[in-house]
């Protein structure tokens, strides 16, 4: 994905940037129920468990229902998941994205120098995914052409987007799951859609759609 004007520091957006730092935790000797009602007063899903030497495991809303009826009696340590799978302030949000989807978890302890510096979900991910995309701001369109295929296509695409009275705010490519056929997108914000399309449309570009 590249956005226009975009800064070298934008590019190198890392989990640092989106984690909640220094998170709500949990020990392994408090019981399921303590955990459950510090979660309720967070409204959060998971717990990072910690001990004396540092983070040791997870605990999710999943790991505390598996014992209804017996919270009080469980300790955490009797629930939590393990072993524990981080990441670390400096890793990249497609890092921390793959390790979520390969692992089916909803959050990652963050950890620096073996210590538990924040906790990046499923929700932050998504959260910064909209925002780089700009699919997240108000009064902006997806326009997918066919592919352009190299760079100066893409740069000549803004171009026109820009002339027309409008600015991108990221392009990227996809593959169409029902072809396979490569997609060009780009989100952009003002300006009239439909003039932007016929504007690309007479650079050349294959107009698929806008989407809204």
């Amino acid at each position: 994905m590249v956005s226009e004007g975009a800064t070298q520091q934008r590019k190198q957006m890392t989990v640092s940037d989106y984690m909640t730092a220094d998170p709500l935790t949990v020990s392994p000797e408090e019981s399921l129920a303590a955990a459950q009602a510090k979660m309720s007063s967070r409204r959060i899903r998971e717990l990072p468990v910690v001990d004396a030497e540092g983070p040791i495991g997870m605990l999710t809303d999943r790991d505390i229902r598996q014992h209804v009826g017996f919270l009080q009696q469980t300790k955490v340590n009797a629930a939590m998941s393990t072993p524990l799978v981080t990441v670390s302030p400096s890793s990249t949000l497609e890092q921390a994205a793959q390790l979520v989807l390969e692992h089916k978890i909803g959050g990652l302890p963050v950890i620096d120098g073996g210590k538990l510096v924040g906790i990046i979900t499923t929700s932050d991910l998504l959260g910064a995914f909209l925002e780089l995309t700009g699919a997240g701001e108000e009064g902006t369109v997806r326009i997918d052409l066919a592919s352009a295929g190299e760079q100066a296509d893409v740069t000549d695409a803004c171009n026109i987007v820009r002339r027309e009275g409008g600015t991108t705010l990221s392009v990227g490519t996809y593959n169409d799951r029902s072809d396979g056929a490569r997609t060009f997108y780009a989100r952009v914000r003002a300006g009239d859609p439909e003039r932007i399309a016929k504007a690309l449309a007479a650079g050349g570009y294959s107009v698929l759609g806008i989407r809204r």
